[in-house]
Order: structure tokens, then sequence, then C-alpha cells
């Protein structure tokens, strides 16, 4: 067994580690400058990548392989300039910053609906579990309003969980 493989602390290299796209981030390569630009951005769970073909006038959207081949077979082999090369970076990473956004606002909107649907089936339960509770108590099918105010207008420890959990009910709505 070598060392590296004896010492525990030791990790492997990956593409995904942080000081591993720092080091990327800084290196300029070896001076070739390609015209297939990609700008990334990442937040929480969401990630979005957007390609351009940089060459002869305004940058291309590439939006999928077949307009990739499209450039591929078009091009000339010429570099493109590093200012028209940088402008399209930013330009990929502005989309892809604005598409995480709009990713991360639909996802709270569905988040929010399930938590409020949630919200709505316990409060649905919780009545049905009152009107239940009043009917074993004796009170008939149409009076169990009458009967839940009744049995809260007293003093006892059920009257008291009664009242706690109307209020808790009333502020769910």
């Amino acid at each position: 067994m070598g060392a590296l493989e004896a010492d525990d602390a030791v990790l492997p290299l990956s593409p995904e580690q942080d000081f591993v796209k720092q080091i990327a981030s800084q290196l300029s390569g070896d001076g070739k400058m390609l015209p297939l630009v990609i700008g990334s951005y990442a937040e929480g769970s969401f990630r979005v990548s957007v390609a351009y073909w940089v060459g002869a006038g305004k940058p291309a959207r590439i939006d999928n392989i077949t307009a990739l081949r499209k450039q591929i077979a078009a091009w000339a082999g010429t570099k493109p300039k590093p200012e028209e090369t940088l402008n399209a970076k930013r330009m990929a990473e502005q989309e892809a910053r604005a598409a995480v956004g709009e990713m991360q606002m639909g996802a709270n909107k569905i988040e929010r609906a399930a938590l409020d649907n949630q919200v709505s089936a316990a409060r649905e339960r919780s009545i049905r579990e009152f009107g239940r509770f009043l009917v074993c108590l004796g009170y008939e099918a149409s009076k169990l309003n009458e009967g839940f105010y009744q049995e809260m207008s007293g003093n006892s420890a059920t009257a008291q969980r009664l009242k706690i959990a109307a209020r808790r009910l009333s502020t769910v709505a």
C-alpha cells in the first residue's frame, strides 16, 4: 500500500470540490480561445448553464446539439476576440442567474401552495374531530355548533382545551 492510500486525511481530487473550481476559474488555459462559451450559475439545488457561440457578429445562443453542430461545421478555425468571449460569458452568466432566480421563485410558490394545502387539510381534520367529539358527548349532528360553544363556556379542562384549539383554528383560517 502506498503512502496516499494509507493516509485517511487524503481525499480524492474531484472537479466538484470548491478549491478545484477556484483554481480552474483562475487559470487562463493554454492561450487557445474557442468560440464556445458557457456561463453557469448555481444556488441551492438549482444550476443552469447557458452556451453561446462567439464568432463574426453577435454571439449565437446554443440551445441544443443541432445548433452546436451547425456552428462547428461553419467554423473556419479562427479564434474569437477576447473581449467578445468575455462579453458572451458575462451574458451567459447573467441569463443563467436569471433562470435560477425564476426556478427558485417557482419552487417557492409550489412549496407555499403545498404548505397551505397541508394547513387546510389539518384544519378540516380538526373540525371533523370536533364534530365526532361532540357527537360522543351526546349532541345531535344538527346542533354541533351550539354544543361546541356550550362545551367551551365552562371552566373544565375540556373547555380550556377546546378554547385553545378554537383559537388555533381561527388563526389558521
